[in-house]
């Protein structure tokens, strides 16, 4: 027995259909034999609302954390590519770092997707599939750009000593109770 659909649900169907039609079919054997797909397809599809996860205040106050998450696997990532000077890092303690990191934040703004709110429920949509993509990223695009620029002869050029040792007797200055005099304590 065929499904009744609903003309909201109808409306959505002739939508995708359209899109799929005009957008994706006239492309799709090029950017099959080219190994692509544009993001601004998917930018398009997201602003045609086609995977459901609408962008209201909270969705957007959401995003500079899903940016600083990606930004803090990527200083990880580059901090250990300029301690060692090679890009395998997935190996290392790490790639394995960030990516148990990103999966238990994943994991914590997913139990989000259950609630029955609805904002509570788009917070944990984007924020879950911001951090995969950040983690994604971090985990395969940057090693891989590093992994080519070091066949081509780049490298970085370490200004500052190793951060993992112990700032013990490197302290700043400290002030002694009597206004203006410095102790230097370590030295």
């Amino acid at each position: 027995m065929p499904a009744e659909f609903t003309d909201e649900q109808e409306a959505l169907r002739k939508l995708v259909r359209d899109f799929a039609e005009g957008e994706i079919a006239p492309h799709a054997e090029r950017w099959d034999a080219e190994h692509t797909f544009p993001t601004e397809v998917v930018r398009h599809m997201g602003d045609l609302g086609l995977f459901g996860i609408p962008f209201n205040p909270a969705n957007i106050m959401t995003l500079p954390l899903v940016i600083g998450i990606g930004v803090t696997n990527g200083i990880h990532i580059l901090n250990r590519f300029a301690e060692e000077l090679h890009p395998s890092i997935l190996a290392r303690s790490t790639g394995k770092a960030v990516l148990v990191s990103g999966l238990t934040t994943i994991a914590g703004f997913g139990s989000l997707i259950v609630a029955r709110h609805q904002g509570i429920q788009s917070l944990g949509w984007v924020m879950a599939t911001g951090t995969a993509t950040c983690m994604f990223v971090g985990l395969t695009f940057l090693p891989a750009i590093l992994n080519l620029l070091d066949k081509h002869g780049w490298s970085i050029i370490k200004t500052q000593r190793d951060n993992a040792q112990s700032t013990l007797g490197r302290e700043e200055p400290r002030f002694s109770p009597q206004v203006g005099s410095q102790v230097n304590r370590g030295h």
